[in-house]
């Protein structure tokens, strides 16, 4: 299944509810708090969401291969993260 396909609406529009429903949706997800104010979402130890508990409007990271990188990007209010920029020389 696209991993774009599991986003019903917008992520900029989305509230933390419709993000725990979507990443939940996964097997074998657990959540927790870290850094003290992220909410991450992981399986098998590994994160793959992060969503920003004390940002409005809300902002959540995810983890995504380099296949589904130009799809999600392109839907719309999904942008890659500044880090990512760097990284990809951009």
């Amino acid at each position: 299944m696209p991993l774009a396909s599991i986003f019903s609406k917008p992520i900029d529009i989305m509230n933390i509810e419709d993000i725990q429903s979507i990443c939940k949706k996964l097997p074998s997800v657990t959540q927790d708090i870290k850094w003290g104010h992220d909410l991450a979402f992981s399986v098998g130890g590994k994160i793959f969401c992060v969503v920003a508990l004390d940002e409005s409007p809300i902002s959540a990271s995810f983890k995504v291969s380099d296949e589904e990188f130009d799809e999600i990007t392109s839907l719309p209010g999904f942008k890659p993260a500044p880090y990512v920029e760097n990284i990809n020389g951009s």
